[in-house]
């Protein structure tokens, strides 16, 4: 059991507060009330991975924001949010060149960071600098047991054994104050080892949550700051995850489609059950069950209450400083224009609010996934 440092009874107080200006603000419909209790940060788009299922690899390079920048914006959120956390991700956070500093100025001002990485940069000299900057979390993409198989997968040479290298230099130089964890997507080809990577994780000393491979059909191009109001896809989330078909399946997904449901069925009650026993898996039991039906069906809805809060919980800052609260929905304003607090209670945020309320999409990601207030506080308890 992690035990509770006084970091995180601060943490946990400030998250309360603001999940419940949240429902305060949600109730009243004053957004301006509201405060996020998520921020994710995605530095860059560029990854030098090349993941077939991922549309990093050929989505078009950012503007990516300076170090004065970030440092601007990070004192932006803090004035506003007061204690929060922040995870950066990308394509590849380690490529931006300023991530370090970034880190640094963060660990300064007593904001939570946590990074998103492929692990390939986590040599013993960032591991221990990461450390060191007290990351909250260190999340690492680990998708299977067999090293050839990962790297096919990941279109990088080498990259599990590099993985497991930096496991090992984090483990050597990290404190209570940092968590480990695999991030493995599940696909058809390592459904079967789902129960192995989470007795890979533990024997590891880190934590594992799995996430399934998912079916985006909406494409963007923010090239630039200015270019981040005009959607590419006018229809509305209803229209456009109604019409995906498993008979239309993207080319990026075949081979990684689950359809051994029954296989996958097996792996996700030995979980569960494994979780019960205190083994450290962040998905919830009902994500875990709900993967087998989305998989299973063609349109990929099924009779859940959705009521999706992604548009009141989260807060997501783009590489050129364009702003949306879920990766499935366009852009409602920039960070180098406007002040974050006037973009979260502008008309378009609110529309996309609505937007994210009206979506009938399973949406399967873990960190999104409708929760209890009870599941929230385990999740938090385990990943924090």
């Amino acid at each position: 059991m992690r035990a509770l440092t006084p970091d995180k009874l601060r943490f946990g107080a400030a998250y309360a507060g603001k999940w419940a200006s949240q429902r305060v603000g949600e109730a009243l419909d004053r957004p301006e009330l509201a405060r996020p209790t998520q921020v994710c940060a995605p530095l860059t788009s560029r990854c030098n991975f090349g993941c077939g299922f991922c549309p990093h690899p050929t989505a078009p390079v950012h503007h990516e924001m300076s170090l004065q920048e970030w440092k601007r914006i990070l004192l932006e959120l803090k004035d506003w949010l007061g204690t929060f956390r922040i995870n950066f991700l990308g394509g590849e956070p380690f490529l931006h060149k300023d991530l370090f500093p970034i880190l640094e100025f963060c660990a300064e001002q007593g904001i939570f960071a946590g990074i998103t990485t492929n692990g390939s940069a986590l040599t013993e000299k960032n591991a221990r600098r990461v450390c060191e900057l007290g990351v909250f979390n260190v999340s690492i993409s680990l998708d299977s047991l067999d090293p050839a198989r990962h790297d096919e997968n990941r279109g990088f040479k080498g990259s599990w054994n590099k993985i497991m290298d930096g496991v090992e230099h984090l483990n050597r130089y990290r404190t209570e104050a940092t968590r480990v964890c695999f991030r493995t997507t599940v696909m058809e080809w390592n459904v079967h080892q789902l129960v192995d990577m989470a007795a890979l994780a533990r024997a590891k000393g880190v934590v594992i949550g799995f996430q399934p491979v998912e079916y985006r059909d909406m494409e963007e191009d923010h090239d630039n700051p200015e270019d981040y109001t005009v959607p590419t896809d006018a229809r509305s989330p209803r229209e456009r995850f109604t019409a995906l078909s498993l008979e239309a399946m993207p080319e990026n997904l075949v081979g990684n489609w689950v359809t051994s449901i029954d296989v996958l069925n097996q792996q996700v009650e030995r979980l569960i059950t494994l979780k019960g026993e205190g083994w450290q898996i962040l998905n919830s039991p009902e994500h875990l069950r709900a993967m087998a039906q989305v998989f299973a069906r063609p349109d990929f809805i099924f009779s859940i209450p959705r009521d999706c809060k992604a548009g009141w919980e989260d807060l997501i800052i783009l590489p050129n400083g364009s702003v949306r609260g879920c990766s499935e929905q366009p852009t409602y304003g920039n960070v180098l224009h406007q002040p974050i607090r006037e973009i979260w209670a502008s008309t378009a945020a609110d529309k996309h609010r609505a937007n994210c309320a009206d979506c009938t999409r399973t949406c399967m990601n873990m960190y999104h996934w409708k929760r209890s207030v009870w599941e929230k506080a385990a999740m938090w308890w385990g990943y924090f």
